[in-house]
């Protein structure tokens, strides 16, 4: 699950944990169907990430060692690249529309279980 604590809303009821490098470089690649899913590192670093072979728009959360929100994407269409601008410990992958629907902002605290 995927919460938002600050405002006291899920965000989806699911996910998959990506925690290692393999699992990491194929996030949503080739996938279907999309599943909320979350990047994890084991430091912060600046996660740069790519929608191709990703056939859905994307919702990006970047959170800190905190679980704070530091940077947002709405909208990443497929075909893309984006480059952060802060370091993050956690990349949460959503549907588009997601960050929206949750009214999440920068500086919430997102829990992921």
């Amino acid at each position: 699950m995927i919460r938002n604590v600050t405002r006291n809303i899920v965000i989806a009821n699911q996910c998959n944990i990506c925690g290692n490098v393999f699992s990491r470089a194929i996030g949503l690649m080739f996938a279907r169907k999309l599943t909320p899913t979350v990047l994890a590192f084991s430091r912060e670093v600046k996660a740069s990430i790519h929608t191709f072979f990703v056939r859905h728009y994307l919702d990006v959360l970047f959170l800190n060692d905190q679980w704070e929100v530091v940077e947002m994407v709405q909208g990443l269409a497929p075909k893309k690249f984006y480059s952060p601008r802060h370091k993050a410990m956690f990349v949460v992958e959503l549907p588009e529309g997601a960050i929206a629907k949750s009214k999440t902002k920068l500086g919430d605290v997102v829990n992921i279980s």
